[in-house]
């Protein structure tokens, strides 16, 4: 049973990452225009290839409030324990308390880890 209840999370989280990405080219979505800071903290983050990478820690604001920088907990490169990463905001999609961040799951796996979130 639990693992039936994994694997239809991972296709819902598969789907809700093809939609965001439809609604994003339609301009449905909300990249990080006009959302600050708690919409997003805490928020489960997908690559853009649908799978969930980990969650949003910290994020950097502008002077107006703009998201600059959005750090994010992601597994070690070994699986033992996590790192933290930041990607520009400007790659960052937000729908409904979670993120996509339009990389591949390659891609932010090869980002250098950061120092102690900002």
């Amino acid at each position: 049973m639990k693992s039936a209840l994994g694997s239809s999370m991972r296709v819902l989280a598969a789907i809700f990452v093809s939609i965001v990405s439809l609604l994003t080219v339609g301009g449905w979505a909300s990249d990080t225009e006009g959302m600050n800071a708690k919409d997003i903290l805490g928020a489960i983050a997908f690559a853009r290839d649908g799978k969930e990478v980990g969650r949003v820690s910290n994020v950097k604001s502008g002077e107006n409030g703009e998201i600059i920088e959005v750090y994010l907990q992601v597994p070690s490169a070994l699986g033992l324990g996590e790192r933290t990463i930041a990607v520009p905001g400007e790659i960052i999609v937000s729908l409904r308390g979670a993120v996509v961040v339009e990389l591949t799951v390659d891609e932010i796996a090869r980002l250098p880890a950061v120092g102690a979130t900002r």
